[in-house]
Parts: C-alpha cells; structure tokens; sequence
C-alpha cells in the first residue's frame, strides 16, 4: 500500500521581504509522506538548502489521500540555492498554480494589506528569534531549536541542553491563562503534570523540562485518568482561585443553554454535589505521558472552571474499547455512590462542552483557518444527544 503523498510548496522571501525564492522558475517544492511539517523543512533543507523557521500552512488542498499545501517561511539566515524573483514580478499561477490563490493574498500582505489580528505572533516574521532569546537568557540551551508542532492553537519547540530539554509552547489567543494555571499545577502536583521552569504570562508562553515517556495505553491510561480525579478532587470549591489564574467558567448553566433537551441531565448531575473544579478540557490518551513514577496529564490549554466528570468525554471517544476500565478507574478516587451513572452524565453533557469550546476555538482563529474545526460543533452536539438518549 502507497502512503499518501504530502506536497509541499514554499513561499520564502529575502530578508527585506522584496523578492521571492523559485527553483526553475517555480516556488521550491517537496514531497514527503509523514504529515508533519518538520518533515518537510527537513525535505527543503536537503533538496533546496533552505533553513528558515516556519510561520504557517496559507492553503491546503486535497485530492483523495494526497495533500498539497502552501507554507509561509521566514526569510533564511543563509543563502539558499535557487534564484530570486522581485515581488513585482511575480506572477502567480506561473510560480504555483494550484495554489495560486494563497500566493496573491500572501502577496497583497507584502504590499501592505491588513494581516487579520487574529494571526498568532508565531505565524509573523520574527517570532522565533524573539522567542529563542527568552529561553537563551533563561538556560544554556545548545544548538538550534527543534520544531515539534506549530499550528493555529499553538507552537511547540524542543531546546536541547546538555543533560536533557526544554520545550517552549506558544498558546493562541483563548488559551492565554496556560502559563499561570500550569505553573499552578506544577507547584501543587510535581510530577502528575510538566515541571515549569519559566513563563511569559503576557505573551503567553511556558517553558517545561522534558517529559520522558509514551503516550498513555491500556492500563497506564487508566492510571492517567486516576491522576486527572486526584486533580480535579484538589481543586474542588477553588474557583476563584483559578479564575484568578485565568480560567473561564463554563458551568452546567451554559450547558443547559447550549443545550436545552439535556437540561435534565444537568439537574441531575448536579445533585450528586460534585463540587466545580478545574477541568482539563481535551483529556485524552495522547495528553497523558507515561513515566517511571506514574502518569503525567499535559496540555492545559483548554483549562476552565466546571463539573469535573465533563472530562471524561474526550478520553472515553477514543478510548472506546475499553470504556469500563477507564470509567472504573475515574471514579475510584471519588468518595461517594452511584459515580458510573454521574460519569455517563458527564460524558454526555461534556460532548456539549467540547461543542462550546470548538465553537469559540473556530471563532478565533483568522478566516483562512477556520476550516480546520469547522465541522467539531456538529459532531460533538450529534454524539452528546445520542448519548443522552440512553440517559433520559
């Protein structure tokens, strides 16, 4: 079997963003089959010699299982191979014709048209070299920074040390309270979430040490929700402390909002008098790290203040096969009885969570990227109703 295709072509201007690099007359292009972007900087190294730090994806498009994007790059720091073309000159479905849509709004911004405020800092000329120079003034880093992920929500670089790493998160707009609410979290639970060595609470950024270790499976993810109760039962009645931190409310009233056929089950959550606590908001396998000493939740992006038993939607999706493992394994730490009806409750009144928070997620990023969640509303509202046909 033929792995998909990922074709990548590169928009990479000069330093004083007044000419454009082609080869043979068309934007540099590479073709890779990991859907990564690393993979492709890694392919534009090797074949065109460029080494300049990525900001976006402009377009993708997609023809059966083949994809072909048009990224936006910084300028290099060294000359690449290939030939500069003045922007004046450059004519865009010669230089890229699938993608030449995304080619002229790229060059419209050259010229000086508006960027739409929604654009994250990391997808602007510059950013990294900022970002590079508050983690060299923090630690003695080596090397060059590694991308791991980079996208409209987030950037992620790995900074390598001498003994082990560091990685810097960037967080959009909505996500601004990480920072203070994982530095939070570390001083209140080191080891169940990443060490925090530094943050930028105004630009949004935190710098962890490395976790080491695999994504949770299996037992080890069932060891991973008993971390995320033990959590959520220490930040019981603390609500104003997180939203000092940051943290939004997202109680059972905005869920009955979103959804007034499930009010009921609202009701009905909330006499088990499960007091309101942090919730995690996208707690699920791949946000759990298995180490030597147990089990690490990561990623608190989504963090805000609600019933706790709504993070259990994200993990029981995908962790479908083993549904009563993972549920018995939420509910032990919890005093009380009668928790797997509270927990399917929750799983479905927080598929209208996840609803509500794709919804505002979309409306914040800039229009070009509003594809990327554009369906998660439905999706979620679908799942939260047929749940909560077996509920009512």
């Amino acid at each position: 079997m033929v792995a998909p295709a990922h074709e990548h072509h590169a928009l990479i201007p000069n330093a004083d963003r007044s000419a454009l690099l082609l080869a043979g007359g068309r934007l540099p292009v590479v073709r890779v089959q990991e859907p990564v972007i690393r993979a492709a900087l890694t392919a534009l190294a090797r074949e065109h010699g460029v080494r300049a730090p990525f900001l976006r994806v402009i377009r993708r498009a997609e023809e059966g299982e083949d994809v072909t994007t048009l990224l936006e790059l910084d300028a290099p720091a060294e000359e690449p191979r290939g030939e500069w073309m003045p922007l004046r000159a450059v004519e865009p479905s010669s230089i890229a014709p699938v993608l030449a849509d995304g080619v002229e709004g790229w060059l419209a911004e050259q010229s000086g048209a508006s960027i739409p405020a929604e654009r994250p800092p990391w997808a602007r000329p510059g950013w990294l070299a900022d970002a590079c120079a508050w983690v060299a003034d923090i630690a003695a880093v080596r090397g060059e920074p590694g991308l791991v992920r980079q996208w409209p929500l987030s950037a992620v670089y790995r900074f390598d040390m001498e003994a082990d790493a560091l990685y810097l998160k960037a967080v959009f707009s909505l996500f601004r309270h990480e920072p203070a609410v994982s530095a939070a979290l570390a001083r209140e639970h080191p080891g169940a979430v990443p060490d925090v060595v530094a943050t930028d609470t105004a630009r949004g950024w935190i710098l962890t040490r490395e976790l080491r270790g695999g994504y949770a499976r299996g037992e080890s993810a069932c060891d991973g929700l008993r971390t995320a109760a033990r959590i959520h039962r220490a930040w019981a009645e603390r609500a104003d402390e997180l939203r000092s931190l940051g943290c939004h409310d997202r109680g059972l009233g905005e869920l009955r909002a979103e959804a007034p056929k499930l009010a009921p089950l609202c009701d009905r959550l909330a006499d088990y008098g499960i007091a309101d606590s942090i919730v995690h908001g996208d707690l699920h396998h791949g946000n759990m790290l298995v180490r030597d000493d147990g089990v690490a939740v990561i990623d608190w992006s989504d963090a805000a203040i609600g019933q706790p038993f709504l993070d259990l939607a994200p993990v029981l999706k995908i962790g479908e096969k083993q549904r009563g493992a993972l549920v018995d394994a939420y509910v032990e730490p919890w005093p009380g009885n009668g928790l797997r009806e509270a927990a399917a409750i929750g799983e479905a009144l927080g598929c209208v969570y996840q609803a509500i928070s794709y919804r505002a997620i979309n409306a914040a990023f800039e229009p070009d990227d509003q594809w990327l969640f554009a369906n998660q509303h439905g999706e979620w509202m679908e799942r939260a109703h047929r749940f909560a046909d077996g509920l009512l």
